[in-house]
């Protein structure tokens, strides 16, 4: 599961995108649909749908899946599953730590061009740090995702080590003087990007504790 949304997940990282089409290479987004194509057609929606599957390895892979309890997707609303969703602490929880991610997301992704700027560089310079941040983007969901991917248990204890960076970053933007330490805050910059990691995980692990399709899409309309 994090592997998968890691996959996902680089493809759709704003920091490097942004930057690239106001560097130059808008075509880049082309990419985008061209992905999103092949997502349509290769990913399936459930272990039911496989195509390279036959019918008794769908079913092998159903019982695999039946230790962990998620049940098979049943596209029908049920009102005690909200009702879960609403009483369950786990949902309100995630819900609070990507509230606080996207207070720096928001300004990495919306803002890094113009804070960049601010620490002195030329803004075809500032253009390309931000791409920069998007590559470390990039490096902490494949690390990330490796990682939760061959250690069992580890999902929770990764989505608070890969926001260390992300405060060690943002105390060295703060703190450092923006001219004559501009290596260090730029250094901090670049560190906010595994901030994409923790919000990974968050998706990874409401995805693999959620039972039931209503609840699921709950609780990932609450993220």
């Amino acid at each position: 599961m994090p592997l998968m949304i890691t996959l996902i997940m680089q493809y759709i990282d704003k920091a490097i995108l942004n930057g690239a089409a106001q560097f130059g290479m808008s075509r880049t987004y082309t990419f985008i649909i061209l992905w999103g194509v092949f997502v349509v057609f290769a990913l399936p929606d459930s272990q039911i749908t496989v195509r390279f599957l036959s019918d008794r390895e769908k079913i092998v892979a159903v019982e695999r899946m039946r230790s962990e309890q998620p049940g098979i997707e049943k596209k029908k609303f049920k009102l005690y599953q909200v009702k879960e969703g609403l009483v369950d602490p786990k949902p309100w929880i995630m819900f609070g730590t990507t509230f606080c991610i996207h207070f720096v997301n928001g300004s990495v992704s919306g803002f890094g061009s113009i804070i960049t700027r601010r620490f002195g560089y030329s803004h075809l310079k500032a253009i390309l740090l931000v791409g920069a941040t998007g590559a470390s983007v990039v490096v902490s969901l494949i690390i990330a995702g490796l990682t939760g991917t061959h250690f069992r248990n580890v999902r929770t204890i990764l989505m608070a080590v890969v926001e260390i960076p992300v405060i060690i970053g943002s105390l060295l933007v703060w703190k450092k003087d923006w001219v004559t330490s501009r290596g260090a805050a730029i250094a901090g910059f670049i560190c906010l990007g595994s901030l994409a990691a923790a919000y990974m995980m968050i998706l990874a692990i409401l995805g693999a504790n959620t039972a039931g399709h209503t609840k699921k899409a709950f609780t990932s309309g609450l993220i």
